[in-house]
């Protein structure tokens, strides 16, 4: 999957990341992780990468940060953010 640039921008609103579709006009906040997870994809780097970085950051096993990275995207994917 890869990140459609065209379609979204990333903003700090109050301070807060927030993730808005220029197509539809929808906005996301983040939480830091999820602005991780982004910043790993902007960068092209592939899900396991992206999963290494969160287990690094969080201290958690990298199984679990690879099933939070997955759910992050189906959730981004169901919003358009992503090409299959």
């Amino acid at each position: 999957m890869k990140l459609r640039r065209q379609n979204n921008r990333l903003e700090k609103i109050s301070g807060v990341p927030v993730l808005v579709n220029l197509k539809d006009g929808g906005f996301y906040t983040l939480n830091e992780a999820a602005l991780l997870i982004l910043r790993c994809f902007r960068r092209g780097k592939t899900v396991k990468q992206t999963a290494k970085k969160v287990s690094e950051n969080y201290e958690i096993s990298f199984y679990k940060a690879l099933k939070d990275v997955n759910s992050f995207m189906k959730k981004l994917g169901r919003t358009g953010f992503f090409n299959p």
